[in-house]
């Protein structure tokens, strides 16, 4: 028997008339601490829209008694407060009880914990904790024993969390403290009531969450663990308070669960103060703990019983071990980043955690301006995922690849993950992982500045004998190095509204071998960045937190030379020996790279600071439903807006004048020059993506899901003189020419989609992360027109849709993290899980009517002008429509490309603040997407693409070594123009990495940091079954090099090595001296890389040879002696013979073919880079100054990361084009206030 919600007057019953309300409420709870099904949380949160409005009703009013008496002091108000929001509970509680169980005429509900869960959904609208089974301090009972209560005087009010821990199960979350929860609204009469929000406006949140859930969410840091007494006993009911000067709104706080665990998600980086409390239990004060940000700590604290005022006062340090994350990763802190020299660049940052490589090399920040990518454990630069608090920053339109150029004083920390794992399913991709968390500014006014600059003088020369042994040109003097950048934030309402806005201004003025001037001094690519971020934090109320950031960059490329025609064009030039000389640009003998004057383009150059053309903009709302429910939303933009290459001032002249027929782009492979144009285009790339995740979490127990949909468009626009990309020039003579389907504009649309379910058990010391993920990616092509052109008819296309439509395409994920001996110190770490390589705008491309076309045309000159015309180009052998229809097709059962990482690793904390990591890693490559170049009549046969009769055999002589072997030339002209290509899976394309870390992390006595790693790893893969090119098929399977073991004339043997594995070492922290000096080095030991391909990681560089009409045998292998040679060697059944043409009649303008296995006759030098600085820390009226000495490449090497290229028989084989700085020093000032 119950007692009525409503008296027999009709007015609200009394509390005191209700004494079984507080005993059925904890008998309740109780049931909710027992269960935690899947069906409990879908219910709870509509049950939730449905019992708040009766929460908010009339009955409500009545009893909320009036504010505190005028003369109370503040503590004692915050007292009478709480007791009221308690008795407010015991209404709630009692009246759904009521409504559910006992509502005449209406049938009993089957399921006896519906009321459980209306309980918990009640009491958590008013801020008690029903897990701990109690509203506002009462305890769950162990038995059927009370424990003792404190009294109404000193009973504390927990606030509301939202337990949820970091990145393996959740993402940030707005919890606030529950004195501001139960807030009042004053009425005439001196009443108040608890204010409520309507019941249709939490429909719509959820009707919101269901239709949207989020790719992706800020994933910051956590601390969880169990809570026991001293004598083992697990105890539930503990408020655990988390308090930290980072936090807007001051704490968070949790209770802990059925188990005794509890968990704060969402927690910024930073100091923080841990209490625990519980009554009749002395009351434990963790200070000074240091969180890292994408770490969830793991601190378990036992509770002794004890006198009311016992309280337990113990200093923290930062933890070491995550033990409840499978994942690693490394967390950057604002600490490492003032500390150890780096150039405020994310990729040279980022390039001290283990794993992860840049595709070049930066000496000082010389090539910051430029777009360096990072690679990571097989996966490369398209699989790098860049984040700010959990929102990708990419360019959707652009295949995803990041582009960004952070501003280092608007960074609070950055983590960093080498790859994907852990169970994780909220991340597409498996590549590198950074998220950044950006400054938010605080309750008091603070700041930083950095000034650094190198002047030229300040560089030594590392032209070494190697180099010029290699054949490189010397680089004149380096210009200037500088970087000003600043930063203030602080509150514009305490507790409310932060601001923090940051302005950067840095560049480099560096040279080009080779690139030299008319005059002959140097050409220097003058870079500089203008960058601002501004981002606003607002707490709105006690539930609602809202920030945004917007990042505008104008990215400048220079130098701009205005220059007239004829100042510009000075030289001549002719086609072939015997064809006549024309007006030119005027190139050196030494002369190397693009034409300054004439193949030279500038970007935003000219322009102020006002023009931004980069953009990356984003919203973020989090709201605390409830204690145990979270929504979060948020919107992002980013793209870039008439960029990025413009031509020189009278480079670009009118179509089909002389001049646009004469002055177009000239390559001479042999000398590696560029001159007489360059390309104008320009790129729009926006794109949008909207983001929204809910989710439920328990201390022990934790789910979410999430859904995000994002959608760009990439337009391009491209035009060449003479609509020819190239005439290209080998031995003197002019060869081919590349035509184009110019004027070429070109645009592309996707959209994507992925929607993700992940859930994390903690069972004892066990924590275990499922995840499931879901994508879908559609392509499209929207109408498009263009004018007629040279080589290609106007085009008029229509829409093109569903290229591709791919999904659902489905991950699965598991993670499993051991804390081996219950200490927090050892973990044990296992990891797999389905990855997807993204793809955005590459296949609509592909098929794309108006898609940029080149076909390479013989052109020899024959009328002796040196200038293109078309009665001398063989315009038959362009495919029929050329430009004017898609070239390429897309094979009906095209899937996905994926991948599979695996790992298995072991993290133990050795001592105090230090702690090793070792790892093993696998990826193994599925399904790999490759563009098939083929002709018509081609078919599958056994497995290969196979075309009989589409190809002649030719042997050759390799003029490597002799070696005679066939080579594959078009057997008929007829074939030429019948392109069919087509975007496939080939079966030989395979490929697998495996990789073995060591890391080691620690925090030295004094304040000083270590990071060490070493890596030692190998990418092996396999590109066989090319269809429309059988000469890529020599050497196409590199899992077994040793089995192209060839046989020379003569009976004598080639035999390769196969692929070694690949060691880098890095190194890299500070270390305090004193008299307040300090020391800082980073060194790193890698392999030579080749920068700017975004498409390999850690792959051998290619030896081929590229055979033209022109190439015939010699008697002496030409001037540098690796032209063709004979070698005594019998081919197609005749002696050889030097000036007999290497392939008689032949069809295909130029053919390229291996002549080794890449890697195993050339391989770049190991790039060993040593960094180090001294600074002395100054105080002064509450400044901090730090003057610096920065030196940067101490060993002054000399390694290069660009080379003229890979023809072997050019005369500029292997040659660097582009090698490091040397030795550079600096000076800068860092201040702080």
């Amino acid at each position: 028997m119950t007692t009525p919600l409503m008296s027999a007057s009709g007015a609200c019953a009394p509390l005191a008339a209700r004494p079984d309300a507080e005993r059925d409420t904890n008998a309740a709870a109780t049931n909710i601490a027992a269960t935690d099904a899947p069906a409990k949380r879908l219910l709870m949160a509509v049950l939730r829209v449905a019992v708040r409005p009766a929460l908010c009703g009339d009955c409500w009013r009545p009893f909320v008694p009036s504010m505190p008496p005028r003369g109370m002091d503040r503590q004692g108000r915050m007292r009478c407060r709480r007791r009221k929001a308690e008795e407010a509970l015991g209404v709630a509680s009692w009246s759904v009880r009521s409504i559910v169980r006992d509502r005449p005429g209406r049938r009993r509900v089957p399921w006896p914990r519906l009321v459980s869960f209306a309980v918990e959904l009640a009491s958590s609208v008013v801020g008690v904790h029903p897990v701990s089974g109690s509203y506002a301090g009462a305890n769950i009972n162990r038995g059927d024993r009370p424990r003792p209560r404190r009294s109404e005087a000193d009973r504390p009010m927990p606030a509301l969390a939202f337990p949820l821990p970091l990145r393996t199960v959740g993402p940030p979350v707005v919890a606030v403290s529950s004195e501001r929860r139960v807030r009042r609204k004053h009425s005439r009469n001196g009443g108040g009531i608890v204010q409520c929000v309507r019941k249709t406006s939490y429909a719509w949140i959820l009707l919101a969450g269901l239709a949207l859930w989020p790719a992706s969410a800020a994933a910051q840091s956590a601390i969880g663990g169990q809570v026991t007494d001293n004598t083992g006993g697990i105890l539930p009911g503990v408020t655990v308070e988390a308090s930290s000067p980072e936090l807007i709104e001051g704490s968070r706080i949790a209770v802990t669960d059925g188990q005794g665990r509890y968990s704060i998600v969402n927690l910024r980086p930073g100091l923080y103060s841990l209490t625990f409390s519980l009554a009749g239990f002395g009351t434990v004060v963790q200070e000074n703990f240091d969180l890292p940000s994408e770490f969830t700590a793991e601190l378990d604290i036992q509770l002794s019983v004890g006198a009311l005022e016992e309280t337990v006062t113990v200093s923290g340090a930062a933890p070491t071990v995550d033990v409840q994350q499978a994942a690693r990763v490394q967390v950057l802190s604002r600490e490492v980043l003032d500390n150890v020299i780096n150039t405020g660049s994310p990729w040279t940052q980022a390039m001290m955690v283990p794993g992860v490589s840049m595709a070049g090399v930066d000496v000082g920040g010389s090539r910051y301006v430029n777009d360096l990518q990072l690679e990571a454990r097989g996966a490369n630069a398209k699989h790098t995922t860049v984040m700010q608090e959990g929102m990708a920053l990419d360019l959707l339109a652009l295949e995803g690849v990041p582009v960004m150029y952070n501003q280092d004083l608007a960074t609070q920390e950055m983590a960093v993950q080498a790859g994907g794992g852990g169970g994780n399913a909220e991340m597409q991709a498996g590549g590198v992982v950074m998220n950044i968390i950006p400054k938010e500014g605080g309750n008091t006014f603070s700041g930083q500045g950095y000034v650094g600059h190198t002047a030229g003088g300040w560089i030594s020369n590392n032209y070494s004998d190697r180099l010029r042994q290699a054949g490189t040109t010397e680089a004149a003097e380096f210009n200037k190095l500088f970087d000003y950048s600043g930063s203030i934030g602080g509150p514009i309402i305490q507790d409310k509204l932060w601001f923090h806005e940051s302005l950067r201004y840095w560049g480099a003025w560096t040279p080009e071998p080779g690139w030299l001037f008319d005059d002959r001094s140097q050409f220097f690519n003058e870079e500089d960045i203008i960058s601002s971020v501004t981002r606003f934090t607002f707490q709105a109320n006690p539930q609602n937190k809202f920030s945004a950031t917007l990042d505008r960059l104008n990215k400048r490329r220079g130098p701009y030379i205005d220059l007239p025609h004829e100042a510009r064009y000075r030289g001549q030039w002719r086609a072939t020996p015997e064809s006549a000389w024309i007006q030119s640009a005027f190139l050196l003998d030494d002369q190397r790279g693009p034409d300054p004057e004439t193949a030279r383009n500038y970007q935003n150059k000219g322009q102020g600071w006002h023009h931004a053309p980069y953009w990356q903009g984003q919203a973020k709302w989090t709201s605390t439903i409830s204690s145990r429910l979270l929504l979060e939303a948020g919107y992002g933009s980013s793209g870039v807006a008439d960029c990025c290459s413009d031509p020189q001032p009278n480079t670009v002249f009118p179509r089909w004048s002389q001049n646009w027929l004469q002055f177009v782009r000239k390559d001479d492979l042999d000398r590696n020059l560029q001159f007489d144009s360059v390309q104008d285009f320009t790129w729009n790339l926006p794109g949008e993506r909207i983001m929204t995740n809910v989710s439920y979490v328990t201390g022990s127990h934790n789910f979410k899901t999430g859904f995000s949909y994002a959608w760009g468009t990439a337009e391009q626009h491209r035009f060449n003189n003479g609509d020819i990309a190239r005439i290209r020039v080998r031995d003197g003579r002019a060869y081919e020419v590349q035509a184009g389907n110019y004027p070429f504009i070109r645009l592309n649309s996707v959209a994507e989609t992925g929607w993700f379910v992940q859930d994390a058990w903690t069972i004892d010391r066990v924590t275990v992360t499922g995840g499931l993920r879901a994508d879908w990616l559609n392509g499209s092509v929207p109408p498009q027109r263009v004018p007629d052109g040279r080589f290609a008819r106007g085009r008029d296309f229509g829409e093109v849709t569903c290229v591709p439509c791919w999904g659902p395409e489905w991950s699965p994920r598991i993670g499993v993290a051991w804390d081996v001996f219950g200490d927090a110190r050892t973990a044990l770490k296992f990891s797999t899980g389905k990855y997807l390589t993204p793809t955005t705008t590459a296949l609509p491309n592909r098929v794309n009517p108006m898609a940029l076309t080149h076909f390479n045309l013989p052109w020899s000159d024959p009328n002796g002008d040196s200038i293109v015309q078309d009665h001398e180009l063989d315009f038959s052998r362009l495919p029929p429509n050329f430009g004017t229809r898609r070239l390429d097709d897309i094979d009906p059962d095209l899937v996905r490309e994926w991948n599979i990482e695996t790992s298995v690793s072991v993290e133990r904390e050795l001592t105090r603040n230090v702690s090793l990591s070792v790892g093993w890693y696998r990826r193994a490559f599925h399904d790999i997407l490759f563009t098939d170049r083929g002709y018509e009549g081609m078919f599958i046969y056994n497995q290969n693409w196979e075309a009989p009769g589409s190809f002649r055999a030719v042997e050759v002589v390799n003029p490597l070594n002799g070696e005679v072997f066939n080579v594959y030339d078009l057997a008929s002209t007829d074939l030429v123009g019948q392109v069919d290509n087509l975007v496939t899976n080939p079966i030989g394309h395979t490929g697998v990495y495996n990789g073995i870390e060591i890391a080691l992390n620690a925090r030295l006595p004094g304040g000083g940091q270590l990071i060490s790693s070493l890596t030692t790893q190998r990418k092996i893969t396999g590109e066989c079954d090319n269809r429309g090119d059988p000469n890529g098929d020599r050497f196409c399977d590199r899992h077994d090099m040793n089995r192209y073991n060839v046989s020379l004339p003569g009976g004598m043997q080639v035999a390769y090595d196969g692929v070694d594995f690949k060691n880098d070492f890095k190194l890299g922290g500070f270390f305090p001296l004193p008299g307040g000096a300090q020391f800082s080095l980073v060194l790193n030991s890698v392999t030579g890389r080749l920068t700017g391909d975004i498409q390999r990681v850690d792959e051998l560089l290619p030896v081929n040879w590229v055979i033209t009409r022109n190439t015939v045998y010699t008697a002496d292998g030409g001037s540098h002696g690796r032209a063709p040679t004979c070698q005594g060697a019998t081919i197609n059944g005749a002696p050889c013979m030097p000036g007999m043409p290497v392939i008689p009649d032949m069809v295909q303008s130029s053919i390229t073919v291996p002549v080794a296995p890449a890697g195993t006759i050339h391989q770049l030098p190991r790039t060993n880079m040593v960094n180090f600085s001294f600074q002395r820390i100054f105080n002064a009226a509450g400044v901090e100054f730090r003057p610096q000495l920065e030196i940067y490449n101490v060993t002054n090497t000399d390694v290069w990361y660009a080379e003229a290229s890979t023809n072997y028989t050019s005369g500029v084989w292997a040659q660097p084009s582009r090698y490091v700085l040397g030795r550079m020093l600096r000076l800068s000032t860092q201040l702080s206030w």
